[in-house]
């Protein structure tokens, strides 16, 4: 620019300014030629202001920013909270914020992510929260350590997840008259009758009352997934029947084996088995 702000001429003296680099704002250039500069009170931003010649500026710089060394919110983070209080609570305590935190539709596995520690832990901790008040109260005194509530919470867990006792007792008597019915049908299906039938099922009673006094069972192996019908012909013993009273005993075997696995509670078989003996006696 060769002319001021009134319309006037610049002199030569201040035509065609040399240009400068701010010193404290790289990209700015000053236009400066026989003139006094100072720095403005907003030095810090824009660097320095020419008075006189005209300023040529490329461009403002960023002002940096400081540091903000101000304390996060941790209002809306419960599991931040847990964290900065971890060291102050009780594993009761503790147990009692991580199942809150649970109960609003946070994994365990994400709660112990945030706080660095494994999940199994955790879940540790929170069968603290089965056990009674009062173990709870002897916990947070140091009278019992937490494993000891632990396993005190797990015992009363399994205790509160079994029914009653008179409802165990009706199941096994339903479970045991279905078992008589199955044996009943099994032994009309052999074409087994009369006195035969009575001796087959009093061998087989006789057997299991032997060996459970002489504990000589052999382990007992889940078959759920197994259809009835086919664990029954897989217990068929691999000799070939025999003849006149030795065929009694094939069939008594046969029985013994697959009533064993088909009723996996002992009381259950033995019911079933007096029941199908009292119905086949006519008693």
């Amino acid at each position: 620019m060769n002319t001021l702000r009134n319309g006037t001429k610049t002199p030569k003296s201040l035509r065609g300014p040399t240009l400068f680099p701010c010193a404290t704002a790289p990209n700015c250039l000053i236009a400066l030629r026989n003139s006094t500069y100072k720095r403005c009170a907003t030095g810090r931003r824009y660097g320095f202001v020419v008075l006189g010649p005209t300023i040529l500026i490329r461009g403002q710089f960023n002002t940096p920013t400081k540091a903000d060394h101000s304390m996060p919110d941790l209002s809306h983070d419960p599991i931040a909270q847990l964290r900065s209080r971890w060291v102050d609570l009780s594993d009761v305590d503790r147990a009692r914020e991580i199942d809150t935190i649970h109960r609003s539709d946070v994994s365990i596995n994400q709660i112990g992510r945030d706080l660095k520690i494994s999940a199994s832990l955790l879940r540790h901790l929170l069968l603290c929260l089965q056990a009674s008040e009062e173990d709870q109260n002897l916990a947070r005194r140091g009278q019992i350590s937490t494993n000891e509530l632990a396993r005190r919470g797990q015992a009363a867990k399994k205790r509160r997840a079994e029914p009653p006792p008179a409802v165990v007792e009706a199941r096994r008597k339903e479970s045991a008259s279905e078992g008589a019915d199955l044996i009943c049908n099994w032994i009309l299906k052999e074409d087994l009758y009369g006195p035969d039938c009575i001796r087959i099922i009093t061998d087989v009673c006789r057997e299991f009352k032997i060996r459970e006094e002489n504990h000589s069972l052999p382990p007992l192996t889940k078959h759920a997934s197994l259809p009835l019908n086919v664990l029954i012909q897989r217990s068929k013993p691999k000799r070939p029947i025999d003849a006149g009273e030795a065929a009694l005993s094939w069939y008594a075997e046969w029985l013994c084996r697959w009533s064993f696995y088909a009723f996996e509670d002992a009381a259950v078989r033995d019911s079933a088995l007096k029941q199908a003996l009292e119905r086949l006696s006519g008693k």
